[in-house]
């Protein structure tokens, strides 16, 4: 059951980052490599912990979600960015 769990956890975690991806439509081009570089590293740390720690795997989508909203809505009320 749990890996299946962690199967699904991968895939959203995908989905997600098809968000940080087409990020460069909203923010600056200069945020969306960073914004990269943060997903990847989240990736790597997805990838070391899938055996031991599942609890990393399972709340990767979600966190790397907030991350990626606290970003985008940051930016767009504080830097005006907008779409």
């Amino acid at each position: 059951m749990m890996q299946m769990v962690r199967w699904v956890s991968l895939v959203l975690f995908g989905g997600v980052g098809f968000l940080y991806g087409f990020s460069g439509l909203i923010a600056p081009g200069w945020v969306v490599p960073l914004l990269w570089i943060v997903w990847l590293t989240h990736l790597f740390i997805v990838i070391r912990q899938w055996r031991r720690r599942q609890w990393v795997v399972v709340s990767a989508p979600l966190l790397s979600w907030f991350i990626w909203a606290a970003v985008i809505l940051s930016g767009e009320a504080f830097l005006g960015w907008t779409a």
